[in-house]
């Protein structure tokens, strides 16, 4: 029996591990983009959207109108989407097979001596390691993540550009009341109304 690993240690442990994924990750998504995308070209009308800001509206019309842009961005989608399967593969490897045929530990686990035990301080199983990595750490942050990153864009939006992503979903903004812009049109219309009270 050994003492409970403290939360500092965890805590670097978490980091380890995640940095070690990390890189991991980075490697394997530039590989198969490189694999998937080799010998093709960016076409000119996607690097003028890109040097241009990236607008949603003119990403619209890039596919709507651009077939050699629709084909080029369908194989970036196919990279993104093989390297997630990859990246998932090499995660459960990582985090679930690796534990089970090495002490129980992962290379940030074994760098700082701590080794994951059941309750009762028995070695996990595969469904146990599985449960608490793929459910655990896997669906629960990923949960997190999609909650805050709305949040965290809606932000920005707000911050930078004053509008929020449902405002460009439905083409609204808000506008201050206190603060009418005056028109000519409108200039006239007042000297006319006002004109008018006066007699």
């Amino acid at each position: 029996m050994y003492e409970d690993a403290k939360i500092g240690t965890r805590l670097v442990v978490v980091f380890i591990d995640f940095l070690i994924l990390f890189i991991l990750f980075l490697l394997i998504s530039t590989v198969v983009s490189k694999i998937v995308m080799a010998g093709v070209t960016i076409p000119q009308s996607v690097q003028t959207w890109i040097d241009n800001g990236g607008s949603y509206e003119e990403f619209l019309k890039l596919i709507q109108n651009d077939e050699e842009a629709m084909k080029y961005l369908s194989l970036e989608t196919s990279a993104s989407f093989i390297s997630l399967g990859v990246n998932f593969v090499v995660f459960l490897l990582y985090t679930v097979v690796l534990p089970l045929v090495w002490k129980k530990q992962t290379l940030g686990r074994f760098l700082l001596h701590i080794k994951l035990v059941t309750e009762d301080g028995e070695n996990p199983k595969f469904g146990t390691l599985f449960l608490r990595e793929f459910v655990g750490n896997g669906i629960v942050n990923i949960f997190i993540v999609c909650c805050c990153l709305p949040l965290f864009i809606n932000l920005i939006l707000v911050l930078t550009k004053g509008k929020a992503i449902a405002d460009y979903i439905a083409n609204t903004k808000f506008v201050d009341l206190s603060k009418p812009i005056k028109h000519e049109d409108d200039l006239e219309e007042v000297e006319v109304i006002d004109g008018g009270d006066n007699n």
